[in-house]
């Protein structure tokens, strides 16, 4: 996994502690039930395998993401806008 892929699993991992009410310290992030990670993905001007690399997710998991086969659609959610974020 690459260094920013890495960052960005320890900065999820933080913020579901803090959702759990497991820390205290930070920030509350409001994330919406539904985030179109195909149009994040498509407004950055990327193609599945670029958007993959470029943050450290496996493709098939953004695949899973996209037709909201994945189970954990908050924290993709969550990933998927602050990865949108990081370009702006």
């Amino acid at each position: 996994m690459s260094k920013a892929g890495s960052k960005l699993i320890k900065s999820a991992n933080q913020a579901l502690a803090y959702a759990r009410g497991e820390i205290s310290e930070g920030f509350i992030a409001h994330v919406p039930e539904d985030v179109d990670v195909k149009s994040i993905r498509l407004g950055l001007g990327l193609t599945q395998p670029e958007f993959s690399l470029r943050f450290g997710f496996d493709v098939r998991v953004l695949q899973d993401w996209e037709h909201g086969s994945n189970g954990e659609t908050r924290i993709c959610a969550f990933m998927a806008l602050f990865c949108s974020c990081c370009l702006y």
